[in-house]
């Protein structure tokens, strides 16, 4: 009997091959979850390390970049713009890279302003000292260049100015190259009228040398003597010498 209850009692090897593979599987069960709740913590420990570390090297970077502006806003040089663009080129993008971009645009369009007035103040100076149509030319398009209103109202006024001196010196001279010709024209004009005056003048007293002049009676020149007997005269009783000829005659062949 108490042989037959011990026999009942012991545990088959079926039986124990099962709590085997049972306790087996438990352990490995309980290993992983010991492997997986440890390298989730290393995993997520990791993690935020890395995240830790690249927000603070964010940090450093929007700082330098702060820096660079702030240098370059108080040092306009091209070196410092350079230097603070590349910071900010690095910068994730967000408001605070936004924010240093545009205090460097303002950076840039003050340096391209300062840099127009200065082209355009060279330029209308020299047009003020040398007053011609290519250097009124240059000033314009240098004013026109210029970004800061004010400033360009100021170059553009002081063109206007040059424009009006020119503008009465050319008139000017034209008149007095008006005033030039109307007075050659009216030296022309009197020389003609003494150049007429003259040649009337000469006209006249060239008139009473062609005029009849008398013989002189007492000249040498006398009438040739005729061979012939001369007749009586009927006034005087005289002989009259036919060959001489008469007064008259005489006159008409001194006049020719």
């Amino acid at each position: 009997m108490l042989n037959k209850l011990m026999k009942r009692s012991k545990p088959s090897s079926k039986t124990g091959n099962y709590l085997l593979i049972a306790g087996t599987s438990l352990l490995i069960i309980l290993v992983f979850w010991i492997y997986f709740i440890t390298h989730t913590s290393l995993t997520l420990f990791s993690q935020e390390a890395t995240r830790s570390a690249l927000i603070a090297k964010r940090k450093a970077q929007v700082k330098a970049a702060e820096e660079a502006v702030k240098k370059l806003e108080s040092d306009r040089s091209d070196e410092n713009l350079t230097a603070a663009q590349t910071l900010v080129d690095q910068l994730a993008a967000g408001e605070k890279k936004k924010a240093l971009q545009d205090r460097i645009e303002a950076v840039k369009l003050d340096i391209a302003n300062q840099a127009s007035i200065a082209e355009a103040e060279a330029a209308v100076k020299f047009l003020e000292d040398n007053q011609a149509d290519e250097n009124l030319t240059k000033a314009q398009e240098a004013t026109d260049k210029v970004i800061n209103a004010d400033a360009k109202a100021q170059f553009q006024a002081r063109i206007d100015a040059v424009k009006r001196a020119m503008a009465a010196k050319i008139a000017a001279t034209a008149a007095a190259a008006a005033a030039e010709s109307d007075t050659a024209s009216a030296n022309v004009s009197e020389s003609g009228s003494s150049s007429s005056s003259s040649q009337a003048s000469g006209s006249s007293q060239t008139v009473p040398s062609q005029q009849y002049q008398a013989p002189d009676q007492n000249s040498s020149a006398s009438v040739p003597e005729a061979s012939v007997t001369e007749a009586p005269s009927a006034d005087t009783g005289q002989a009259v010498d036919p060959a001489t000829p008469s007064q008259g005659a005489s006159d008409a062949s001194a006049s020719e």
